[in-house]
């Protein structure tokens, strides 16, 4: 991830009178600390920021500077943004750093935008800004290569860091330790975490395949579950749809084997006297390798990762 870029746009930091709104500002700085815990991130932006005025002819750096008429919340707030902005790096023209070369639009890229803000060309910028999708774009940095991250929502946040989790090939106990950011509706078991050595392939060789698959059941379970009510084969269909991942629960013969269904029970630390049940399961391979999981839990709505193994008996 050394020559990958991430840019973040934020457009909601202001209200309809043009005064700061430090709520936005403090759940978009929760990304960028997030991001600068990893060494390899980078954070750039534009120089044009320090000139670019609000509706009311206002800098806005200005109200990004704590003030003495701000509650302490705000002025913490404040305080963070500086710090994260002073180990940040200053480009005059994005394109004098980047060379996009999958451009989405004949523009003059994010650096026009902003200037068309400090002139209050509004709508301009705005419509510059969102040609640019979500996502990862291939990009140039002299002769080496790299990828330009823009993010506007806390999913984009999601899938950039389910990536990076994947190009930088952690060691098993990084990637679990990592889990709770990068699924943030799952609970993942003990048990799961020490029977992927059954996996066919190796754990480096599995993750691409294990992020697919827990992000999906993080993203489109509980969802799938709720609009289906219950019935088993609507889930399957819509989960596949929204997902491309296959799940099924077990076979009615399965539930008949109660030393099989036994084998799909785990309990929590906080709740040592009740067993869960992961009988469903994605299929990471048509006849091996499966995640056992369970139903959103009552109190809390997460799901329990309970076994990455092989193959469960049956």
């Amino acid at each position: 991830m050394a020559n990958d870029r991430v840019v973040l746009d934020e457009t909601s930091l202001l209200d309809g009178e043009a005064r700061l709104q430090t709520a936005p500002l403090a759940a978009f700085l929760e990304v960028l600390e997030s991001i600068f815990a990893h060494s390899k991130s980078r954070l750039l932006y534009s120089s044009a920021v320090f000139s670019m005025l609000t509706r009311d002819g206002v800098p806005l750096l200005q109200l990004l500077y704590p003030s003495r008429n701000q509650s302490s919340a705000e002025r913490d707030t404040l305080r963070r943004f500086q710090i994260l902005l002073s180990k940040g790096h200053s480009f005059e023209n994005e394109r004098e750093v980047l060379s996009i070369k999958d451009t989405l639009v004949e523009s003059h890229g994010l650096t026009y935008a902003f200037q068309e803000n400090a002139a209050a060309r509004y709508k301009i910028a705005a419509q510059l800004m969102a040609r640019f999708e979500p996502g990862r774009l291939p990009a140039e940095d002299d002769d080496e290569t790299g990828h330009l991250w823009l993010m506007n929502a806390h999913p984009d946040y999601l899938a950039f860091m389910r990536e990076l989790a994947v190009r930088e090939s952690p060691t098993p106990e990084a990637f679990w330790q990592a889990c709770p950011i990068l699924f943030p509706n799952l609970i993942i078991h003990e048990r799961a975490t020490k029977q992927t050595k059954t996996l066919s392939q190796s754990f480096e060789n599995s993750l691409p395949d294990l992020v697919e698959h827990l992000a999906a059941i993080n993203d489109h379970f509980a969802t799938c579950h709720r609009e289906s009510k219950g019935d088993r084969e609507t889930i399957i269909d819509a989960f596949f749809l929204r997902s491309k991942v296959t799940i099924s629960p077990e076979s009615p013969n399965t539930h008949k084997n109660k030393k099989a269904m036994a084998a799909r029970l785990v309990t929590l630390d906080h709740q040592p006297d009740k067993e869960i049940e992961c009988e469903w399961h994605s299929k990471i391979k048509p006849h091996t390798d499966r995640i056992y999981f369970s139903i959103p839990q009552a109190e809390t709505g997460k799901i329990v990762i309970g076994i990455i193994c092989d193959h469960l008996p049956t």
